[in-house]
């Protein structure tokens, strides 16, 4: 038979080194839902009663209070004790992470042509649409998921109910406020919104672009609902987004009779020969602009409702002189 160790007493584990939990300061200052650090040789949480061994066929507990596997005092650290572990995630953390997302679409624009050409470029700068609206989509998709999160957690709401809610596929404006009304009664108000959007500029019959158009939070909201469908297209291989295509319909769970009203990929495209569409560098920048201005807009409503306060410029002003 082979021979089992005895397993450790209580005063064995006690006394092992061990590290605490630490915050980041960095992630402190900001208030994030990622303010621990993981210790690089230890559990990440212990269990609040371990069985640890037997003494004379009785079962000896200790509690996790003895091992030292706690959290670190955090409250010296400006996080809240009363929310969900001990953790007050903030407005500005969510903002902060998706201006940090954003920054790779902002320098993909960097390396088209300057300046910009009127017809298309050579081909090998037309990756850089699709490319701007698949990290486009995709950071805000995390960010709506932080932001949600960040309210559910200040409301109280348990790590079940938190899992089950903020688990987002495809946000968009449109869906995230309709989220944020579901859950936290927090109605996102057009109050506040302005945005300068690019569109082609027929007034002295050329077809070149300017930034005169200012589309409603209605008119935002359905756009982002158009981009979705456009990164549908891009991510499964309908279109490569570098050539004028067909682009197919909406991918939704509408029925038939009511897809008239769904928005399409086709809206938000450039109109090209033999009823094609194209995605060029100016609809791109307004996917960028309607998605980074659109998390702003929502992003002050839901700080005003936390009593937060959060700086939202960074966002703003990403794609303005693209």
């Amino acid at each position: 038979m082979p021979h089992r160790p005895n397993p450790p007493t209580v005063n064995q584990l006690t006394t092992r080194r061990t590290r605490a939990l630490r915050p980041h300061p960095e992630e402190l200052a900001g208030g994030g839902l990622a303010a621990l650090e993981r210790p690089k040789s230890s559990r990440l949480l212990a269990p609040l009663r371990i069985k640890i061994g037997r003494t004379q066929g009785r079962s000896r507990r200790a509690s996790a209070a003895s091992f030292r596997w706690c959290l670190p005092e955090l409250d010296a650290g400006g996080l809240a004790a009363p929310y969900l572990g001990g953790m007050n995630p903030t407005t500005q953390a969510a903002v902060d992470r998706l201006e940090k997302s954003l920054a790779a679409a902002r320098f993909l624009f960097e390396l088209y042509p300057s300046p910009r050409p009127r017809g298309r470029p050579s081909r090998k700068f037309r990756p850089i649409p699709p490319a701007v609206v698949q990290s486009v989509t995709a950071g805000f998709e995390a960010f709506a998921e932080e932001l949600l999160v960040t309210v559910l957690v200040r409301e109280g709401n348990t790590w079940a109910q938190i899992a089950k809610t903020a688990n987002l596929t495809n946000p968009t404006l449109n869906t995230l406020s309709e989220k944020l009304a579901q859950t936290a009664g927090i109605a996102i108000t057009p109050k506040g919104w302005s945005l300068k959007t690019w569109k082609l500029d027929d007034s002295k019959r050329t077809t070149w672009w300017a930034r005169s158009g200012s589309p409603t939070w209605d008119e935002a909201k359905r756009a982002s609902d158009s981009w979705m469908q456009v990164r549908h297209c891009l991510t499964h291989g309908l279109v490569t987004g570098m050539d004028p295509a067909l682009w197919p319909g909406p991918v939704t769970g509408v029925a038939h009779s009511n897809l008239a009203k769904v928005p399409t990929a086709s809206e938000v495209l450039v109109d090209a020969s033999g009823n094609k569409k194209s995605l060029t560098l100016y609809p791109a920048v307004n996917a960028a602009l309607i998605y980074s201005h659109g998390a702003a807009h929502i992003a002050t409503q839901v700080a005003a409702k936390l009593g937060d306060t959060v700086d939202v410029s960074a966002l703003t002003g990403q794609f303005d002189n693209v």
